[in-house]
């Protein structure tokens, strides 16, 4: 194999990961949208007190937890480190406390 075939192999798998590590990137970005999304009805839940308001945020914080490692297990491969993986767990364990005590703090 010639020296300019080896960088060109080299180039396209150094490219291969940056596109990985954006596509986590973006799946990241777009499950802490979700978790907004599932405190902003928390503040709903607060506001009108009803059980299924609280049941529906919860359910969004849950699902976009599913959704995220769903998709990040489906990525082969990353630069980043594994330890980062586990920051959705700890946002949504503490969404979904900040989201039942709005709810007991308005009962």
């Amino acid at each position: 194999m010639d020296n300019q075939s080896l960088i060109v192999t080299e180039l396209a798998q150094s490219r291969t990961e940056y596109a990985k590590t954006r596509t986590k990137l973006a799946n990241q970005r777009t499950y802490l949208a979700y978790l907004r999304t599932g405190l902003a009805v928390a503040a709903l839940t607060a506001t009108f007190k009803q059980w299924y308001i609280f049941s529906f945020a919860v359910l969004i914080v849950i699902i976009s937890v599913i959704k995220y490692y769903i998709i990040d297990d489906s990525i082969d491969g990353s630069i980043i480190p594994s330890f980062l993986n586990m920051i959705p767990i700890s946002y949504s364990i503490l969404g979904i406390i900040v989201i039942y005590l709005q709810y007991i703090r308005r009962k």
